[in-house]
């Protein structure tokens, strides 16, 4: 029996020796954090058009907020990409950026990423769009980082703003705002045979800026309209200062941008313009002359003088000849 007891106590030993080799001395506790993964199709944006959705996805919920940061990889700012989520300014590095929140218990978070009319011509960019998860977060992203190749074009748009508040009108003593007792139309017709005594057989019809908004404005996006010469002309729909005598002129000024590439303002011929006395619908004038030509757009004023002419943004862009501001005597 006494036998028996030490043999197995030697055991008991040499199995507790066994024991403690086979010990590294690591604790072995599993990773549980979640790990993140999102859309990786490359987004194709165009400016000021509708954006395309991201979708941040953890594969397990928790019981905290999960919080990413999306950003452009190398811009120091997203001043070319607009977004639904919050725009952080403040991140430390390498770039501020958009801050996405996948609730506590939820598992995703999706938002649109769109990219901004900047008026500049850039032709096609291509970026990259890098999410990450904000320091000190439980959730991971895999490989620390996920990209998103992002193609930007820029849209070319020419953008045609006319005013006339050249006011206020001074009746008996006292000043009235213009734009609010005025509505001034304005129309685009096609030159050829155009009559300003009756400019309606030649009014396009698709471009009016006909709203009741003071200043009004027309914008074209690239190619919608033929190439060809037109006349932008005015019609007075609504005077509440005629039959008092005021002659305040009510000629519009006309501003003229397309990217970087145009810039121009023309103000109407006096022999053209409305002033407060006119009578609604009394007469149209013709504000300024257009001409589109394989992509070069040529403005003149009402005496055919080229106040501007600039070529579209194409992939290569030719600078316009001359860019310059023009009035006419009133």
């Amino acid at each position: 029996m006494k036998i028996i007891n030490k043999i197995l106590c030697l055991c008991v030993v040499i199995a507790s020796f066994n024991s403690c080799d086979d010990y590294d001395g690591t604790d072995q506790i599993a990773d549980n954090r979640p790990t993140a993964t999102a859309t990786t199709t490359p987004l194709v944006l165009v400016e000021g058009e509708a954006g395309q959705m991201v979708t941040i996805t953890i594969d397990k919920p928790t019981t905290a907020d999960s919080e990413f940061r999306v950003e452009l990889v190398s811009d120091s700012a997203l001043d070319e990409l607009d977004s639904d989520l919050e725009h952080i300014d403040s991140f430390d590095s390498p770039a501020n950026g958009f801050q996405a929140i996948i609730p506590a218990l939820q598992t995703s978070v999706t938002f649109e990423i769109s990219a901004l009319q900047d008026n500049i011509s850039e032709g096609v960019e291509n970026k990259t769009l890098r999410i990450v998860a904000n320091r000190g977060q439980f959730a991971s992203v895999v490989n620390d980082a996920i990209t998103i190749p992002v193609t930007i074009t820029s849209v070319s748009n020419f953008t045609m703003t006319f005013g006339w508040d050249n006011g206020p009108v001074n009746l008996f003593g006292t000043d009235y705002d213009v734009c609010a007792n005025t509505d001034m139309d304005i129309y685009l017709a096609t030159a050829a045979g155009f009559d300003i005594a009756n400019p309606w057989p030649n009014e396009i019809g698709l471009f009016d800026a006909a709203t009741g908004a003071c200043p009004e404005q027309i914008v074209l996006t690239e190619g919608q309209l033929a190439d060809g010469d037109y006349i932008i002309f005015t019609d007075l729909y609504e005077n509440g200062f005629a039959g008092f005598g005021s002659t305040t002129s009510f000629a519009v000024t006309a501003s003229f941008a397309k990217e970087d590439l145009l810039s121009a303002e023309i103000v109407q011929d006096a022999s053209q313009a409305f002033n407060a006395d006119s009578a609604a619908a009394s007469f149209n004038g013709v504000v300024a002359k257009l001409n589109i030509n394989a992509g070069i757009y040529t403005l003149s004023d009402y005496n055919d003088v080229v106040i501007a002419s600039g070529r579209s943004s194409r992939s290569t862009v030719e600078r316009p000849a001359y860019i310059t501001t023009h009035k006419n005597s009133l």
